[in-house]
């Protein structure tokens, strides 16, 4: 399919009661490895009570077998415009075994389509919709094609069950409209016009899936826009955008009338489906005409018993030249392992070998006699049974073998496009982010693919194929992004022993270790200096206070101010309510301080006092026993607490809940240090087990996550949301990357 045509699609099913059910397919694009050409299926599945969920399944494996007849067809032929054609005779022969209708039930919409380079095909059944909008001068004019070029409905019940085939080209500044229902039922034809013409890509598809969900919850209905936008150049007419003439419609109602609907029968079945009718005693031709007038209601080729008598032959002809050949490379075989094994023939062969000659000689001499004793006509008769029953046993040996293969063949191809469907059926999960669906769905995916055969070389190189585009999914699914970090300052000559904070403020980026002294150093100018102090010991968390001010708990209990650039380092006298045991975090917030005690389970908060913070209130209602596991606190007006093991709680007003990240891939298995502001709408995740920094989404959706080989052993990290800069300590180093 040309890169200059797109297909964005869109599904809405009713709210309500549904009577019908919206069913969209699309062939195997690129990916699938060699067809260029995209199938597409549009269906309104009648939903009858008790037999719902099996039509839809029903006409999901007609669509899979549509596909998968195209792709041979294509495979061999290569011209599209006959496939289709040969595609939709399949179908008219076959359709009735998918889709069974009750009696007087209407005939169900459906849309068969293809889309090969710039050409359009598509045959119906029911009532779709197709339009066409085309650029008359500077507005867009829109054109009915199935009430232009279709030819009406389908006349009668013996009618083919698609009866109209309609083809044409796309031009510059072309889309088409093909949906289940007339969309100008539900919605003004002005606004539908610039839904598909003013957006681009998939956004038309959103934009139009909106506006019927509100303006008519019961519809059930699907689609999809072709477009081929282009300079936006002048057209003056509308057969200068759109050349689909009378002559390129193929109108097939009353072809079958003259078919014998030859089904995929056996050679004797064929045998027997011509020389019947002159077999039957008189009398009995009627019933028989009926039974073909019957059958008649398909799309084939063969019009006459002629053309019937001349496949016939051709086939005969193709079963004894496989025949012969088959026995041609056996005897050649045998002869050659023959020559090999008795080239040189040790003492042992020779004796083996006289003894078969004896043997031999011995049995050819007695059928010489009975030979001799036959007359001409029984030589005659022995020798044609004789090659009649090899031709009989060949034929009923390759006619099994076949038919085990082509068996074996059809379970593949089924597991094959059902799997293909489910690929293209996560990878629009993930367009439309409904990415915990896609996730089940891979997972269940991920046992098919397991399951797929793959016994011989090219079947283990399609299961590969196969996995390597669920992992590619995956990928898109996980958002995940390897990046190249900067590096901002190396503090590993400096013996600082292991590093844990990073404090950031006027260009300089500061790195503390467990003693009293720490370093800090200028990424612009590269110049470094050292901080040393006594109120410097271990630190267990920290917080920022301003724009030059953090604050630092060290030993588990005690709080220091840190201002940058000057490194100034002093005491904050705090007044605890209980003597705290262990600091696990700390936030700074609307100008209180905020303090997480791993000991005693509790939250407490402190106004600002004259050389430090005031007396702390215990902020939680009740204690939490988990807090002992906590490593990393920030707020935005809620509290959200990071534990050791991977989860995050929010708390709000004094009450904490779980948050909700199944949809990240890999799991948290820790938490390093949290991010967040009042008025950002990201949570900002540092994970050293995973090497990554994950940006997720407030409402409950996993933005994108980051990831390098650098953030090995990471320890802390800084956020500014302004540059969109993220500084990350990891081991000894500072990196720093651009979100």
């Amino acid at each position: 399919m040309s890169d200059s045509v797109q297909i964005n699609t869109f599904v809405v099913q009713s709210k309500n009661k549904p009577l019908h059910h919206a069913l969209l397919l699309l062939s195997p694009s690129s990916r699938s490895g060699g067809a260029q050409d995209r199938l597409f299926v549009i269906a309104e599945i009648p939903l009858s009570r008790g037999a719902g969920n099996s039509r839809i399944e029903s006409a999901r494996l007609f669509g899979s077998q549509l596909f998968s007849h195209y792709k041979e067809c294509k495979d061999e032929q290569g011209n599209a415009s006959e496939c289709f054609e040969k595609l939709i005779e399949w179908a008219n022969r076959h359709v009735e075994q998918f889709i069974e209708l009750k009696k007087d039930e209407r005939t169900p919409t459906m849309l068969i389509g293809c889309l090969s380079e710039e050409k359009l095909f598509f045959s119906i059944s029911g009532d779709p919709s197709a339009l066409i909008y085309f650029k008359d001068h500077e507005t867009f004019r829109d054109l009915d094609l199935i009430k232009t070029y279709g030819g009406g409905e389908r006349e009668n019940k013996q009618a083919p069950f698609f009866h109209t085939l309609i083809n044409g080209e796309l031009h510059t500044d072309n889309y088409v409209l093909i949906s289940t229902a007339i969309l100008h039922d539900f919605l003004p034809p002005e606004r539908v016009a610039k839904f598909i013409t003013e957006n681009e890509g998939d956004s038309a598809a959103d934009a139009l899936s909106k506006e019927l969900s509100t303006a008519a919850a019961h519809l059930a209905v699907a689609g999809l826009i072709i477009s081929r936008p282009g300079v936006r150049k002048k057209i003056s007419a509308p057969a200068g955008s759109f050349t689909l003439s009378t002559a390129s419609i193929k109108r097939l109602i009353h072809q079958g009338h003259a078919t014998e609907k030859l089904l995929d029968m056996s050679f004797i079945a064929k045998i027997k489906a011509l020389l019947l009718p002159h077999l039957m005693p008189r009398g009995k031709h009627s019933n028989t005409s009926a039974m073909r007038a019957k059958k008649s209601n398909s799309l084939g080729t063969i019009n006459s018993k002629p053309l019937q008598a001349r496949e016939l032959l051709r086939n005969a002809n193709r079963i004894i030249q496989q025949m012969l050949l088959k026995m041609g490379y056996f005897l050649v075989t045998v002869l050659r392992h023959l020559k090999q094994l008795f080239s040189s023939p040790s003492h042992e062969r020779r004796a083996l070998i006289d003894g078969l000659r004896h043997a031999s000689s011995t049995s050819v001499s007695k059928w010489k006699t009975r030979w001799s004793a036959l007359s001409k006509k029984q030589r005659l008769i022995f020798g044609a049974s004789i090659i009649g029953g090899l031709v009989i046993a060949l034929n009923i040996a390759g006619f099994t073998m076949r038919s085990v293969n082509s068996r074996a063949q059809a379970a593949y191809t089924a597991q094959y496009n059902t799997i293909k469907e489910k690929l293209d059926g996560i990878e629009s999960m993930i367009i439309y982010n409904n990415a915990l669906q896609a996730r089940m769905e891979a997972r269940d995916l991920q046992t098919l693919i397991a399951q797929f055969p793959a016994d011989t070389a090219k079947h283990k190189a399609t299961q590969t194929g196969l996995q390597k585009s669920l992992d590619d999914l995956m990928l898109k699914l996980r958002q995940l992004t390897s990046i190249t970090p900067t590096l901002v300052a190396d503090f590993g000559a400096q013996n600082l022993g292991e590093l844990s904070k990073l404090l950031i403020g006027g260009g300089w980026v500061t790195a503390i270790g467990s003693g009293t002294h720490a370093f800090t150093g200028n990424a612009a100018t590269h110049e470094t200096k050292s901080i040393d102090s006594p109120l410097l010991a271990t630190v267990s968390a920290k917080t920022i206070r301003d724009a030059q001010n953090y604050i630092v708990a060290v030993e588990g209990k005690r709080l220091i101010n840190i201002q940058m650039p000057s490194n100034a380092v002093t005491s904050l006298d705090t007044i605890w309510s209980a003597e705290p045991k262990l600091i696990k975090a700390l936030g700074f917030y609307n100008n209180k301080l905020y303090v997480v005690d791993g000991a005693r389970g509790s939250i407490t908060k402190h106004e600002p006092a004259a050389k430090g913070f005031g007396k702390g209130v215990d902020w939680l209602k009740q204690p939490q026993k988990n807090l002992a596991g906590a490593s990393a606190l920030t707020i935005d007006g809620a509290l959200y607490v990071g534990m050791q093991d991977g989860t995050i709680y929010r708390f709000m007003n004094g009450a904490g809940v779980r948050m909700s990240l199944d949809l990240l891939d890999p799991q948290l298995k820790t938490i390093t240090a949290i991010y967040t502001a009042k008025d950002s709408p990201i949570l900002f995740i540092l994970d050293a087990v995973e090497k990554r920094v994950v940006l997720w989404d407030k409402k409950g959706a996993l933005k994108v996550q980051y990831t390098a080989a650098e953030f090995e052993n990471a320890k802390d990290f800084a956020v500014d949301e302004r540059t969109k800069e993220i500084t990350i300590l990891a081991g000894t180093k500072v990196w720093k990357f651009r979100y």
